[in-house]
């Protein structure tokens, strides 16, 4: 209550009080100060659109300022304090900005009131019982393995003459099994198949992306086996991959198919043999894609002005992180990716960000994979994971934080660049409480993820914990801050 009646109370900037607050809130204190900060900011916007003494020195001295410059009418028990102003005040600035604000600090104190019901459970959790379980909708293996069929499709059926710039956009897709009454409110979207993998197709001749959907028999077909009575046994297993009954025309030059296609959606399926075969376009679908894309770097901006839905961002961080370790084997994450390779093509249907975030695609040169796959890559993969999750936290670029002992002796950046940035501006955000809790583990395991020379994704243990750590952290503070469970 002294805090609150007076402003200037010696406790506000003394170090141990807060270290006292931290040890009392637990694992809630950074996610509750992350949005104390962000209410913060939305109070001072508002206060520097109104004309009165003091806007000028908010940057500086923060709120306290517009208090300092004028007189409290009355003090009295109750924790608010009533300022008499020298003149009628007045907005600045459009009255479309300044509710648009105001609706800020609304869903910030909604947030700030479901993080409060959760923090008892969120404190008396141990951490043996706090992870979540995490599971895909089908083995890691057959997703990797599906994924790089279809690159290797694509790879080998480039048109004959090999002239052509080809590009591909891979969908990201969480395809973690999840129980419908995990999620309570927000959008969602189909959690993904193992055999069912999205696309956009590029080449030199072709202005625009097209969709190109994939469909994938089974890599091996189901071989009859023999009872110990020596009767044959066959299974029979369901597929989905031809809706007509029609096996499709072979295909051995995809630009052909590109340049001639009269639908803005293209259907393949890939045999058990990976013979690739087009199939007609199916007519319920109908794509509506941007001509271009935006980058996540084009995005940024949108996350810092928070554009976007809570729910929206951490899908992104989740679809990122289950992202990496599906792709981990294959060629699509044989490039480093990083904020300009992850590209969004869906508008947003609401009109109110540049682009639809629950899209994500991962788009590749394929003149340029021939990079090698392996351990090193799952490290360099891993910290570009960390400073994604860091950049679309906080809306700002990596390079915007870079200092200039991270770079070589010739000034210029080297091996361990990235790796000296994104490990000192983590502590910066940890020690400012802008990192939740949870979001920070993630990140930070990430970082000593690649900071480990021999560690790799195809460890069984390493999977586990990353799935632990990463994923389910990520998914565990969605349901702690969006859901309030």
């Amino acid at each position: 209550m002294r805090l609150l009646l007076k402003n200037a109370y010696g406790s506000w900037t003394d170090g141990k009080f807060l270290q006292k607050i931290e040890q009392k809130l637990g694992k809630c204190y950074a996610v509750l100060i992350s949005i104390l900060r962000d209410i913060e900011g939305s109070m001072i916007w508002i206060a520097s659109s109104l004309d009165i003494a003091g806007q000028y020195e908010l940057a500086r001295k923060g709120l306290g300022a517009i208090i300092q410059q004028h007189d409290p009418i009355a003090q009295t028990i109750l924790p608010r304090r009533t300022l008499r102003l020298q003149k009628r005040a007045k907005f600045t600035w459009s009255r479309h900005k300044v509710k648009a604000e105001m609706k800020k600090l609304e869903d910030c104190n909604a947030r700030l009131n479901r993080i409060l019901t959760a923090s008892n459970q969120l404190t008396e959790s141990t951490p043996t019982t706090d992870r979540m379980t995490v599971s895909f909708v089908g083995p890691l293996e057959e997703i990797s393995r599906n994924a790089s069929r279809v690159h290797n499709a694509l790879s080998s059926n480039w048109c004959a003459l090999g002239d052509c710039n080809h590009q591909a956009a891979i969908m990201l897709e969480e395809r973690l099994s999840r129980n419908s009454t995990s999620h309570r409110s927000g959008a969602t979207r189909p959690y993904g198949n193992v055999r069912q993998f999205s696309t956009l197709l590029s080449t030199d001749t072709v202005a625009t992306w097209l969709n190109a959907e994939f469909r994938l028999e089974p890599d091996e077909p189901p071989e009859p086996t023999t009872n110990k009575d020596g009767n044959r046994r066959v299974r029979f297993q369901s597929s989905n991959i031809l809706d007509n009954h029609t096996q499709g025309h072979k295909v051995t030059d995809i630009c052909t198919s590109v340049r001639s296609a009269s639908h803005p959606d293209l259907r393949f399926s890939i045999h058990h043999r990976n013979v690739l075969r087009r199939l007609d376009p199916s007519e319920s679908s109908c794509s509506h894609n941007m001509r271009t894309g935006l980058s996540l770097q084009d995005l940024l901006p949108d996350l810092r002005s928070q554009s976007f839905a809570l729910s929206d961002f951490y899908r992104l961080a989740i679809t990122l992180a289950s992202s990496c370790i599906q792709l981990r084997s294959t060629r699509w994450l044989h490039q480093s990716w990083n904020k300009q390779s992850i590209l969004f093509f869906r508008p947003d249907p609401d009109g109110e960000a540049s682009a639809n975030m629950r899209y994500p695609y991962l788009a590749i040169q394929y003149q340029s994979v021939d990079s090698k796959g392996g351990s090193e890559m799952d490290r360099t993969n891993m910290l570009s994971l960390a400073i994604m999750l860091m950049e679309i936290k906080t809306g700002t670029s990596i390079e915007r934080h870079r200092d200039p002992e991270d770079l070589g002796s010739d000034g210029k950046q080297n091996s361990s660049t990235n790796y000296l940035t994104a490990s000192r501006w983590l502590r910066q955000l940890t020690d400012r409480g802008r990192m939740p809790w949870r979001y920070g583990d993630a990140v930070r395991y990430c970082i000593r993820f690649y900071d480990d020379y021999h560690a790799s994704l195809e460890d069984a243990d390493a999977q586990k914990r990353f799935k632990e750590e990463v994923i389910g952290g990520l998914e565990a503070e969605m349901q702690a801050v969006v859901h309030g469970v």
